[in-house]
């Protein structure tokens, strides 16, 4: 068997979710940063040979889905990113949504009746999906001490999904998920990985409070760009994720100058609005979901046709490109 994840918050625990509700003994992990999305690259098939593909987007993997359909692979996938065409094969199982108002682990909760709701809350808050983390909480009966521990459990997991390589991380996806899932709950992970949970959470909060003062680039009453150094550019999702919470009404763009000389966008859209990955798909590396979007590098001289892109975007009542 061979499990396929987004190694971010969602990723990690819809796989959480899948292998506690379903063990498997021997299972091959596969993932990457949370920007690494076409992770099928990496499998090399066998006939009856079952794969598990999590929170990554079926149109960006299609060609190697169609190589590990065809070797005789068996392929369940759960994602909800532009899926674009679906092939059509008897080996392949497929819960998909691009609903602005889910997120893998939500699917994946959906599929196994929430029996693994408490990891499934961590997925949801991790895409900030509040509202809907809080519903789930309510209805597993998570009181409000234990659903604040999968909160803050999301915001460490994602910071250390960010990164350019596996190596820039404080651990790996693969050796993290292993980690938790020697773990009933949240609330016991925070309670047996104190070591971890500091480490992690330590890093992520220093960069946070160094960006927090940073001022906008550029600010409207229905958008915004931020403009951060490369040195804290793995906490520019989370950020993006807080900026979404404090100001609904407004899209936000954070845009990480790299080392190489180029960027790294994330997007997020205003309260009920989409086209993140609209507008990103118009750039080589960009893609995402309805409500996030990002751009792994956007060229320097791109720079200023993104941002008058963003602006002419996200300053419209009505979003057309």
């Amino acid at each position: 068997m061979i499990d396929v994840f987004n190694g971010d918050a969602d990723g990690i625990c819809a796989l959480l979710q899948l292998r506690a509700d379903r063990p498997a003994e021997h299972h091959q992990l596969i993932s990457g940063v949370k920007r690494d999305v076409r992770l099928l690259r990496h499998i090399h098939p066998r006939r009856g040979e079952h794969v598990t593909v999590l929170d990554i987007s079926l149109h960006e993997n299609y060609d190697d889905l169609i190589r590990i359909l065809h070797a005789g692979s068996h392929v369940l996938y759960i994602d909800h990113h532009r899926a674009g065409v679906i092939p059509s094969h008897e080996n392949l199982s497929t819960i998909l949504s691009t609903d602005f108002e889910t997120c893998t682990s939500i699917l994946t909760s959906n599929f196994l009746q929430h029996r693994q709701a408490a990891w499934a809350i961590v997925g949801a808050y991790g895409d900030n999906l509040t509202s809907q983390a809080q519903s789930l909480a309510q209805q597993a009966g998570i009181d409000d001490k234990h659903r604040a521990i999968a909160q803050q459990l999301s915001v460490i997991l994602n910071y250390n999904s960010c990164g350019d390589t596996l190596e820039e991380l404080t651990i790996t996806p693969q050796k993290l998920y292993c980690t938790l899932a020697t773990y009933s709950s949240p609330r016991a992970f925070a309670a047996g990985e104190k070591k971890l949970w500091d480490t992690l959470e330590q890093a992520c909060l220093s960069d946070l409070a160094a960006i927090a003062g940073i001022t906008a680039h550029y600010t409207s009453p229905t958008a915004a760009i931020y403009i951060f150094p490369d040195a804290y550019r793995k906490a520019s999702s989370i950020y993006a994720n807080q900026l979404s919470t404090r100001y609904p009404q407004r899209a936000h763009a954070l845009l990480s100058r790299r080392h190489k000389g180029d960027w790294q966008v994330s997007i997020r859209t205003a309260a009920g609005k989409s086209g993140a990955d609209q507008l990103c798909q118009q750039f080589p590396s960009g893609g995402g979901r309805a409500t996030a979007g990002g751009i792994n590098s956007l060229p320097d001289q791109q720079l200023d046709t993104f941002i008058k892109k963003f602006i002419a975007f996200f300053n419209e009542d009505v979003n057309t490109l």
